[in-house]
């Protein structure tokens, strides 16, 4: 009797040791279960870098700046020899102004870095300019910013038929051809700010063609730091302004509405021309008034008071003239 009910309690302790052994949580849950109190701070320090990870992101585009500036604004913090990289490269290597051929190589070049940056972007011109790395001057003592502000200026000049005719004969098919003043400046904007070079100021004047039936553009370097009046007669005189023709104000508002007073001798100029004559002169000086200050029309006055020309009276403001 006595033996059954040692066996009965052996085997009753048994299974409550058992049953405890099934109840006792595994050795990662005691922790969990103890460290209950402190599981929330656990979690703020796990939080704590992620909030402080988005600021660092942020940053990146500016270089490290607490400020970060727009995409398009920012030099990239690494340089990168993209294909801007390589159209630098080649003008300082095969661009020599003076020599045989060198209009057509200096029009491919021109193109291909409007190309570039219409496909590419403006951080991506700034990346390839800030990975130039051949140097200042060539061994022939040229120096890369001349080239640069040739490019500039060739590229303001590709317009019409007879850039792309140039193109053409360069052997070269551009992929966003026509090409705007703004576009071109934006280009080489980008490059001269990421090379850290003063940029010069260059403007696209609208000329009449041999033909008289149609628009050449020429680029022009301005002598001067700030386009006003007095430089861009400068640059008009001889390729649009004639026989003392000028301006004597030009005033742009906030909105791209531009008004310029031109003298006696211009209206004089307008008035020796048919009505063909007429429209590219009045369209030269209209289209390279918007193209340079990236405007939105145009009122032309003689000493304050509306353009006549004998076949037209110009008392509203114009658009781009066509051609």
């Amino acid at each position: 009797m006595k033996a059954k009910k040692f066996v009965t309690v052996f085997l009753t302790l048994a299974v409550c040791t058992a049953l405890l052994a099934g109840c006792t949580p595994p050795p990662a849950q005691p922790a969990a279960t103890s460290g209950n109190a402190t599981a929330a701070p656990t979690a703020t320090p796990e939080a704590t870098p992620e909030s402080t990870a988005e600021p660092t992101a942020a940053a990146e585009p500016a270089g490290g700046d607490s400020s970060p500036l727009p995409a398009d604004t920012g030099v990239p913090a690494t340089a990168e020899k993209n294909g801007m990289y390589d159209a630098l490269c080649d003008l300082f290597q095969n661009y020599h102004p003076g020599t045989a051929g060198s209009s057509l190589t200096g029009a491919r070049i021109a193109a291909t870095i409007v190309d570039f940056s219409l496909t590419n972007g403006p951080d991506a011109v700034r990346s390839g300019a800030q990975a130039f790395d051949l140097g200042e001057e060539t061994e022939f003592g040229e120096k890369f910013t001349d080239k640069l502000a040739m490019m500039y200026e060739t590229a303001m000049g590709l317009y019409g038929e007879s850039g792309k005719s140039l193109l053409t004969d360069g052997g070269y098919t551009p992929a966003h051809y026509p090409y705007t003043a703004k576009d071109v400046r934006d280009a080489y904007i980008a490059i001269f700010d990421a090379r850290g070079y003063e940029l010069p100021a260059v403007v696209r004047v609208y000329r009449i063609n041999a033909n008289a039936d149609g628009f050449l553009a020429v680029g022009f370097r301005l002598d001067a730091e700030e386009i006003t009046a007095d430089a861009l007669n400068t640059a008009m005189n001889g390729l649009l302004f004639e026989n003392g023709a000028a301006l004597n104000t030009v005033e742009v508002d906030e909105a791209g509405h531009i008004k310029a007073d031109l003298n006696d001798a211009f209206a004089a100029q307008v008035r020796s021309f048919g009505t063909s004559g007429e429209y590219y002169i009045v369209g030269g000086v209209v289209n390279t008034l918007l193209d340079v200050y990236d405007g939105a029309d145009v009122t032309l006055t003689v000493n304050g008071a509306p353009l006549e020309s004998g076949h037209a009276v110009y008392d509203t403001a114009l658009t781009r003239f066509e051609g």
